[in-house]
């Protein structure tokens, strides 16, 4: 009996891959488990294999990098009473005024906007809408507001019918538009290599020399989550430019030793 043809394009959906994303978190909380290594690693397998990359038992570096950036190292926390006003507003259908800094900005400013979709992304909450200050449609994360207000006029510029929350959602966190572009090298080793197959398929990757480190030139528009992404490797990566990139790479890495230098021992 023949086996049925299988289609050339068979992949899992969105939808099938955050349901197993989200077993695979609940099964984290299980951390005394004996299966709980290989509980971790099917699923990083799972992951490889959702993003047609080779995830074969002997190719680690895929493995370890799907693996590690489940959990990432920099997860700044929203005021609940943002998310409360916010989630309110998009329910409603109300516009917000927050109190909101961005990246470049040196003091915070009030910005009304009228609120069009939310999404979580690596642990960071990210509203979309019309910024009435800037004229144009935003995106905002919103651990860098520290207070939002539900007003009672109506959304005075409505969600397009066209809009999409996923086009922004499934983006890479450092390709969301919250800055103007930076071209940033990293430095991958060899454990760390399979990234350039998976989270870091748009940048320009070549290989550096026979002990199998690469170099990687990414486009980032959203440097917070890029800088993360490198501290989850543990030193299996590294910013190398731009000099000011590098530099606050290499203070977040000081600051975090010193910090936990100064944890007192359980």
């Amino acid at each position: 009996m023949e086996s049925p043809p299988r289609d050339s394009d068979e992949r899992l959906s969105p939808e099938d891959l955050e349901t197993l994303r989200l077993l695979a978190a609940i099964g984290r909380k299980f951390q005394r488990s004996p299966s709980d290594e290989a509980l971790r690693m099917v699923f990083a397998r799972i992951e490889a294999l959702a993003q047609q990359v080779p995830a074969d038992r002997g190719n680690d570096p895929v493995i370890f990098s799907l693996q590690e950036l489940e959990t990432p190292v920099l997860a700044p926390t929203v005021s609940q009473d943002v998310l409360l006003s916010v989630t309110r507003a998009l329910r409603e259908g109300r516009s917000l005024l927050l109190h909101y800094q961005s990246a470049h900005a040196h003091a915070p400013r009030r910005r009304r906007v009228d609120p069009w979709g939310l999404f979580q992304k690596a642990r960071v909450w990210y509203l979309i809408g019309w910024c009435h200050l800037r004229r144009d449609r935003r995106m905002f994360a919103l651990h860098r507001a520290d207070a939002a207000k539900v007003l009672e006029d109506p959304l005075a510029v409505p969600r397009p019918v066209d809009f999409s929350l996923a086009h922004w959602a499934s983006r890479e966190s450092w390709e969301l538009p919250m800055h103007d572009p930076i071209e940033v090298t990293l430095e991958l080793d060899e454990v760390a290599a399979g990234l350039r197959q998976t989270r870091l398929r748009s940048g320009e990757a070549s290989l550096q020399g026979p002990d199998g480190t690469w170099q990687v030139r990414v486009r980032v528009t959203n440097l917070e989550p890029l800088i993360g992404l490198m501290l989850s490797l543990w030193g299996h990566g590294r910013v190398l430019a731009p000099a000011d990139v590098r530099s606050r790479f290499e203070a977040t890495v000081d600051r975090l030793i010193r910090d936990h230098a100064e944890e007192s021992p359980r």
